[in-house]
């Protein structure tokens, strides 16, 4: 009790948990957390930073809510300061039920702060290398004129508003921030939470080269058969392929130059694909769909790539039959032809059953190629010639005999006067005989 030391330690010793230490900290910590708190908000006003990280923190970053973005950072410093302020205060009066657990739970926060902060790292480097390798390749893309050579090959129209070049960079950007966020996941060191994630995007970094490969197969593909059905419809237009409907019978020919529209009135339709312009579709849409079940072999969908190649089996029995069911055709008019100008007797008439069936026999062998139910196709046909052979006998020999006799009368009668010629060529479409 001689010096002001020693009343001090005096009083000290004799307050119970050093309730006068507890109080200065905590005035002081106060005064410390109300200060950092405004000097935090000055400087982010100062700065400008209030108005950037206005979004962060959900408020307008227009100029009416820039103070209390400011003023919001500034308090969770404030905040921030006194907890640790409580802890010391509370450190001061004994109390460490209250302030070890919290003490656990800060420790724990600040020994996990470094992994987030390198996880953010690594996130901001990716992004940012992402962002720049994107512009980069979108601009030498389009320098290149990757824009230009995707309007010539069609697919300007199924972009829409974006181009080529645009959403080659967009996977560049995606391919590179793909892989940081792998890398800041594993950076957070929480095996449990983001091991499932980590392991999806391993997998889609991994299928990269494939799906990039597949596209590359299609895309360069589809190019090609662009070109290879421009060939072929002016190959099949130059030896008259166009005219073949027309000599099957199928169509009327059609003119050569169509005339131009008058002034003042609406612009024509476009014209109709022509056939020479439909068999080069063709070719073009299978040498795509071998392109993309190579795609899916790449991408290992076997199964896919089965089914397709089996559609591609059907495909082909489907042309084959149409192509015979053509040859049946234009050999049916061929010999129709040939009766109608070799001057025997009724030859309308004989025209029509050589074509009637000449069409039915290639009919069958068309549809039997085709695949579409065989048996149906063989028991049909055996049918029809048993039912018109054995109709003829039964009309002609048991039953019907008198009917029969009538009905065979007339028949000559009508061939000797020419009336089954005159129907004949009404059915033909030829002139009628007089």
């Amino acid at each position: 009790m001689q010096d002001a030391q020693g009343v001090w330690l005096w009083v000290q010793e004799r307050t119970p948990g050093g309730l006068v230490g507890a109080l200065v900290l905590l005035v002081v910590g106060w005064l410390v957390a109300k200060a950092l708190g405004a000097a935090v908000a000055a400087a982010l006003r100062r700065s400008g930073l209030d108005r950037r990280l206005a979004p962060l923190v959900g408020a307008d970053p227009g100029a009416a809510t820039r103070a209390d973005t400011a003023g919001a950072i500034g308090r969770v410093a404030y905040y921030v300061v006194m907890l640790f302020v409580l802890l010391a205060v509370f450190d001061a009066l004994g109390l460490q039920v209250v302030t070890a657990p919290l003490t656990a739970l800060l420790a724990g926060v600040f020994a996990f702060l470094p992994n987030l902060f390198a996880a953010a790292l690594i996130l901001l480097v990716g992004w940012l290398l992402a962002r720049i390798a994107s512009r980069l390749v979108a601009g030498l893309l389009a320098a290149a004129g990757v824009d230009r050579l995707a309007e010539r090959a069609g697919l300007a129209a199924s972009l829409g508003s974006q181009r080529l070049s645009g959403v080659l960079g967009t996977v560049v950007y995606v391919l590179i921030l793909l892989p940081a966020v792998a890398a800041a996941l594993d950076a957070l060191r929480l095996g449990a939470l983001t091991r499932p994630v980590s392991d999806l995007i391993d997998e889609v970094l991994a299928a990269v080269p494939n799906v990039v490969t597949a596209v590359l197969i299609v895309g360069i593909t589809w190019v090609v058969a662009r070109l290879v059905a421009q060939l072929v419809a002016g190959v099949l237009a130059g030896v008259g392929f166009n005219a073949l409907p027309a000599r099957l019978g199928l169509a009327a020919p059609r003119p050569a130059v169509a005339a131009a529209p008058a002034v003042g009135t609406p612009a024509a339709a476009a014209p109709p694909r022509t056939p020479a312009q439909g068999a080069g579709l063709l070719v073009q849409v299978a040498l795509v769909w071998f392109a993309v079940i190579q795609a899916l072999e790449v991408l290992g969908f076997d199964r896919l790539a089965v089914l397709m190649t089996e559609l591609v089996a059907l495909a082909g029995r489907i042309l084959l039959g149409l192509v015979i069911f053509a040859v049946g055709l234009w050999l049916a008019n061929l010999a129709a032809g040939a009766v109608r100008t070799s001057g025997t007797g009724q030859p309308a008439l004989l025209a029509f059953a050589a074509r009637s069936a000449i069409l039915v026999l290639a009919g069958a062998m068309a549809l039997r190629q085709m695949g579409v139910a065989n048996e149906i196709i063989n028991l049909a046909f055996g049918l029809l010639l048993g039912a018109l052979a054995v109709a003829a006998a039964l009309a002609f020999g048991i039953g019907g005999r008198e009917v029969a006799g009538r009905e065979l009368a007339r028949w000559v009668e009508a061939a000797r006067s020419g009336e089954a010629e005159r129907a004949a060529a009404r059915v033909e479409g030829g002139p009628t005989p007089t």
